[in-house]
């Protein structure tokens, strides 16, 4: 029973790690298609003309990957996380305010797209958790936070 837990959360891992990679690839691809590529065109010329004529749709792309990236590093965090008998948890003041704007960081995007005005006011409260758990649990539903009052 212990073996088939392992397997699946290694199933799991697998499957959200290719499907990130699958949307990066497919945005660059959006950006830049695979037979710009013709034998003999310079590529990196090729790219940086495609991003000169199209800043906006390049500029939506890069978030759209970087959001990829930082969701692979967090499913490979998260899975740390989750398979060690004992993990680490450091439990510190962070400003509350920065912390909210680095989690929401990779959701910007979808917020614009969709249109979703955030307004976050200023404030010097602390609040004191293990920032990494608070960093990845919108992404994984995990939420270990302590506040500090």
């Amino acid at each position: 029973m212990l073996k088939n837990l392992k397997v699946k959360k290694t199933r799991r891992l697998k499957h959200n790690l290719i499907n990130h990679n699958t949307n990066i690839l497919l945005e660059l691809y959006k950006l830049v298609p695979q037979d710009a590529f013709r034998n003999g065109n310079n590529h990196v010329e090729t790219i940086e003309s495609i991003i000169k004529n199209n800043g906006r749709k390049a500029a939506f792309t890069y978030l759209k990957v970087l959001k990829s990236s930082n969701l692979m590093k967090a499913e490979f965090e998260v899975y740390e996380m989750f398979n060690t008998e004992n993990p680490y948890l450091d439990f510190i003041d962070h400003p509350i305010h920065k912390v909210i704007i680095l989690t929401l960081n990779p959701f910007w995007l979808d917020l614009v797209e969709e249109k979703v005005n955030i307004i976050i006011q200023s404030t010097y409260e602390k609040v004191n958790i293990d920032y990494k758990s608070v960093y990845y649990s919108p992404s994984f539903g995990q939420l270990l936070v302590q506040v500090k009052y």
